[in-house]
């Protein structure tokens, strides 16, 4: 099933898609901004993860725009049924186009499946603390800050601090 917004799409990866998956994971300017890191990958290793990834607990989607084309990657992590929470993520490319509501839009879809469809009570993330546009986009989606992990992550030759936000269903719903 493919979540569907207004001018969004959230859909599983396909085959086609290493190209700009590749993109991202190869652009300094995005691993800067997220958790995690990765050696250079080259077409037939993206392909190959595509093929062979395993995504227990994990759920990873395409976000396409219906204007704009494949602009990133969205997804979970770390779904607990028992407790009732997940992680959340997004990544968009570079070439995705600014302030066009894309990123907020997609959030907002992912997050209204993660409430109603697989009845979630908490999403948490983590960002970077230095990553602004990921901490406004979380905030103005109503997520709380609760913990600063202190030099967590160590990126551009330096530790930083990564930033630890939840979001309860009750929270989203409430004056929307």
């Amino acid at each position: 099933m493919n979540l569907m917004g207004y001018d969004l799409i959230l859909r599983d990866i396909e085959i086609n898609d290493y190209k700009i998956l590749k993109e991202m994971i190869n652009d300094p300017e995005i691993e800067s901004c997220v958790l995690g890191w990765s050696f250079p990958v080259n077409d037939e290793k993206q392909k190959n993860w595509i093929i062979n990834r395993l995504d227990n607990n994990t759920l990873r989607l395409m976000i396409e725009s219906k204007s704009y084309g494949v602009v990133g990657t969205i997804g979970l992590k770390d779904i607990d049924f028992k407790n009732s929470v997940c992680s959340i993520y997004i990544k968009l490319a570079s070439s995705a186009p600014k302030r066009k509501g894309i990123g907020y839009n997609a959030m907002k879809l992912l997050i209204n499946y993660v409430f109603e469809e697989l009845n979630l009570n908490l999403i948490t993330a983590q960002v970077l603390e230095y990553n602004l546009p990921s901490l406004n986009l979380f905030n103005k989606l109503g997520f709380i800050e609760e913990a600063t992990l202190r030099d967590r992550f160590y990126k551009k030759g330096k530790y930083h601090n990564i930033k630890v936000l939840s979001l309860k269903r009750k929270e989203f719903y409430c004056d929307k």
